[in-house]
């Protein structure tokens, strides 16, 4: 539990498949941990709790008393120093933050969809949680319509609701009720931040490319070339192991029109298909005729090595991290590494004991070339730390 200057971090897992049995459970856990009125709750649940969703947020309301309640369902979550993959799971974070003002909020589309209401008038001192459903939030138009009205965003980690296969499948909440679409988070400001990393799931390969046609989803020409064209070469230059991984779980990293091409950060898309007659690829979504790309491959041991990069550096920079949030990819995990819990457990060699907890998620949220980015195959952290100055 962190505990310093009055702050008092806590996280609790149930993996229990009766809701009221495992709401219990981590109500005990966070009552001895961090006592009653907590200034919020962070819940994450899988799909087995959605139908009791109610009763969960009612019942954490009655024992702890929080001021702000924010939470959703997704595939998997963390907590307890595990990632429940396939199987019930209520993971619940909680904070008592001396000095940090939080608020929850919920954005809906108002105005036939062309309007979100609900973000709460925040600048770059502050910290965000978003936690979209994909299926009714359109997060990166989001994204890049406030960040071209307001250059000066709060740092955002999260990541997409994964509970479901269909619109109005998940559920979302703040501690003024259920909903069925939209997003949810909480924001902190003033003692404590959280402090965003991102680390990625793939590793590079090839040169950068410009992507000079393209059509929606699909990419004709790169560098002038048909792009199966180009992939095709690359791929003949790779030996059989890396051949065989790119094409298990192919990937490309993508930066918008305009980048440079000079080394940069990649935001990673999942490639759907590829036709030779036409020379075209199928990508994830939408790209733009002069869009970089970088085609990626899934890989455990660059996974594993940048994760440990990236913590080792926070861990010599950060004096004080009282506990973290974790938002993994769907595809890492078992998938990825083919042992339990990698993430977390990579979190606690550096922070022992630390309060981490999270979901399994279709999209991560966190900074890409400073500022809020949707990634993907990466595991997104927010470390809780003391605001600068």
């Amino acid at each position: 539990m962190g505990d310093a200057r009055g702050v008092r971090v806590a996280e609790a897992l149930s993996t229990r498949p009766d809701a009221g049995e495992a709401v219990a459970e981590v109500a005990d856990v966070l009552l001895e941990r961090l006592g009653r009125h907590p200034d919020a709750l962070l819940v994450f649940m899988t799909p087995h709790h959605h139908g009791a969703g109610g009763l969960v947020l009612r019942r954490l309301q009655r024992r702890l008393s929080p001021d702000a309640v924010v939470g959703g369902t997704f595939s998997g979550v963390i907590g307890g120093g595990r990632e429940v993959e396939r199987e019930p799971g209520l993971a619940v974070w909680g904070v008592h933050l001396p000095g940090t003002r939080l608020q929850s909020f919920h954005l809906a589309l108002g105005g036939g969809g062309s309007v979100v209401r609900g973000w709460p008038d925040v600048d770059h001192t502050a910290s965000v949680v978003l936690l979209p459903d994909s299926y009714s939030f359109p997060v990166e138009p989001f994204l890049d319509s406030i960040h071209e009205r307001r250059p000066d965003l709060p740092s955002i980690v999260g990541g997409m609701l994964s509970g479901a296969d269909r619109a109005g499948g998940n559920l979302l909440f703040t501690e003024d009720g259920l909903h069925d679409s939209g997003a949810v988070g909480l924001v902190l400001q003033g003692g404590c931040r959280l402090q965003p990393l991102v680390a990625a799931g793939c590793r590079p390969f090839g040169p950068a490319l410009r992507v000079t046609r393209s059509e929606h989803n699909l990419v004709y020409e790169l560098g002038g070339r048909p792009a199966f064209e180009g992939l095709s070469e690359l791929l003949a230059e790779l030996d059989d192991s890396s051949r065989r991984s790119f094409m298990r779980a192919p990937h490309v990293g993508v930066r918008p029109a305009g980048s440079p091409l000079e080394a940069g950060d990649f935001l990673v898309r999942g490639v759907m298909g590829v036709d030779p007659e036409d020379g075209a690829i199928a990508l994830s979504e939408q790209i733009e005729t002069g869009a970089l790309l970088r085609f990626q491959m899934c890989d455990h041991r660059a996974a594993d090595e940048q994760m440990r990069n990236l913590l080792g550096m926070a861990n010599s920079y950060h004096d004080e991290v009282h506990g973290a949030l974790l938002f993994c990819c769907g595809a890492r995990g078992r998938n990825l590494f083919r042992t339990p819990d990698h993430d977390v457990a990579t979190m606690r060699e550096f922070w022992p004991g630390l309060p981490v907890a999270g979901a399994f998620v279709d999209g991560e949220l966190g900074p890409q070339a400073g500022r809020p980015g949707l990634h993907g195959l990466t595991a997104t952290m927010g470390l809780l730390v003391p605001s600068e100055g």
